[in-house]
């Protein structure tokens, strides 16, 4: 048999807690175990099977058999591993092993779902397909695998986080749209962003980000608020400008606006320069400007 390791193993209290052993010991059980998590060996064949010292795995094991209250799965109260039956020392099961088993099968799903659609893309290269529709088409099967994942458990029977809810809620709380309901259009588009790469939180703070756009919250021509979580996560571009808001409001003034007070503020009156009687030259504005403020159209200045 064979286990895989996640990354996650090092962020607990496995890892930081310690002892170091345990967690040595912990990776060899996860190999060494059925399908159903069952290491049904004693130490010593442990120690034998992986070339790990006794010592060494009598020390995990003892650790690994305590409970632990700091632990992220409650079960048996935070215990590793449980003894297979209270009349022999050694045989063990893995008390998250299926939560763990579960997890990997949902990444096999997400890889084989990769391989499918890139062979398919290049089967029907020739055809000329709209590459926007593939990926629609990649993102509507996504949404109905998301939504089966939804309905299911975690071991202790809570519901599993979602990510796509998640940026939904933080949408309708940052916009007020407190009735909002999560659609499957809406369900797609961030289904389709967190597939591209970014993560709930980076969505988020686009939806956030726009809240310092003034043409979005509604000070336009129209006088339309510009806000549907449609819109603000349509694709990479506009989720990058509504992470470059959160780096600062937009200028409210025009760029000619802008370079008109740059002039103003450096004009002074004709009798306080070096040429008595001839008015102050002001630059006019250059093609790109689109013409500023011109020479004696001052007022007051003459």
């Amino acid at each position: 048999m064979y286990g895989k390791i996640f990354r996650q193993m090092y962020k607990g209290t496995l890892a930081s807690a310690g002892p170091w052993q345990a967690l040595v010991t912990f990776q060899q059980l996860i190999v060494l175990a059925d399908v159903d998590g069952i290491v049904d060996m004693t130490a010593d064949a442990i120690a034998r099977e992986t070339t790990i010292p006794l010592e060494v795995i009598n020390a995990g094991l003892q650790a690994l058999e305590k409970p632990d209250p700091e632990s992220r799965t409650p079960d048996e109260e935070g215990r590793r591993i449980v003894r297979l039956s209270d009349d022999r020392t050694w045989g063990w099961r893995i008390t998250n092993y299926k939560y763990y088993r579960e997890l990997k099968r949902e990444e096999d799903r997400r890889e084989y779902h990769r391989q499918y659609w890139h062979k398919r893309k290049t089967q029907q290269k020739t055809q000329q397909l709209n590459k926007n529709s593939t990926l629609s088409t990649y993102a509507e099967a996504e949404a109905e695998e998301d939504v089966k994942e939804d309905q299911k458990k975690d071991m202790s029977g809570r519901e599993r986080p979602d990510p796509v809810f998640e940026v939904f809620d933080h949408w309708r709380k940052v916009w007020n749209h407190p009735k909002a309901q999560l659609d499957a259009k809406r369900r797609k588009v961030i289904a389709e962003a967190i597939r591209i790469g970014y993560s709930p939180s980076d969505l988020c703070d686009a939806v956030s980000g726009y809240r310092a756009s003034p043409h979005h919250r509604g000070e336009n021509d129209r006088q339309t608020t510009y806000d549907s979580i449609d819109l603000l996560l349509r694709d990479a571009k506009h989720i990058d400008a509504g992470l470059g808001f959160t780096r600062g409001p937009v200028p409210q003034t025009s760029e000619l606006t802008r370079h008109n007070i740059a002039v103003l503020s450096q004009w002074a009156p004709p009798e306080t320069q070096d040429a008595p009687g001839r008015p102050k030259q002001i630059p006019s504005g250059d093609g790109e400007h689109g013409g500023g403020v011109r020479e004696g159209s001052l007022s007051g200045a003459g």
